[in-house]
């Protein structure tokens, strides 16, 4: 008979760890997202653009969060007298279109503008940045307070013609959606879907 042998094994323990927004998990306003921005908006379900937008942190415009830059950077819309096609979406999922519109050397117009600043931004990995439209901006607006920002008007990707795209004043109590001239400099926010 030939000898045996017991191997005692020692039992596995299984440890779950909840998965955070910015590592995938679901998300709520106010939460990091994963390129390191503040989650303004959640949509009731998967939408064709994604169910989460994150507004890029304070501090963005030299690619890290915080630091001393807290105030947003201005730029012009760009694009004066010349309507980019494609670029008039307004709605929620229609800002990452219109940048891309905006800044497509064969029909928009890439030199330095708004659209081409949030476009070229990377932070925290992420490199989709987009200028958010007039509906995404105005969600913005009504989460000013959890996103944090500079009191002023910031632009959306939206335009209405060759010289008029739509902004929005970031201001305590104040709701003010206007269409402005695109050669005023303004404030920018970058924002990502996912």
């Amino acid at each position: 008979v030939a000898p045996t042998t017991t191997t005692t094994v020692a039992p596995t323990t299984t440890t779950t760890v909840a998965l955070t927004c910015a590592m995938g998990g679901a998300c709520v306003v106010g939460d990091t997202g994963p390129g390191g921005g503040i989650v303004f908006y959640v949509a009731d379900s998967t939408q064709s653009w994604g169910r989460y937008l994150e507004a890029a942190c304070v501090g963005w415009s030299d690619g890290t969060c915080g630091g001393d830059d807290s105030t947003d950077p201005t730029a012009e819309w760009g694009c004066y007298e010349y309507e980019v096609s494609g670029a008039e979406g307004t709605a929620i999922g229609a800002g990452e279109q219109n940048t891309a519109d905006i800044v497509d050397p064969s029909t928009g117009c890439p030199d330095y503008n708004a659209a081409g600043l949030a476009n070229a931004l990377v932070l925290g990995g992420q490199d989709d940045w987009f200028l958010p439209s007039k509906d995404e901006l105005n969600e913005m607006h009504s989460q000013r307070t959890v996103i944090v920002g500079s009191v002023g008007t910031y632009w959306s990707s939206s335009q209405d013609d060759g010289m008029y795209a739509w902004s929005h004043l970031f201001a305590p109590a104040v709701e003010t959606v206007d269409l402005h001239i695109k050669v005023n400099m303004f404030y920018v926010r970058p924002v990502r879907a996912f």
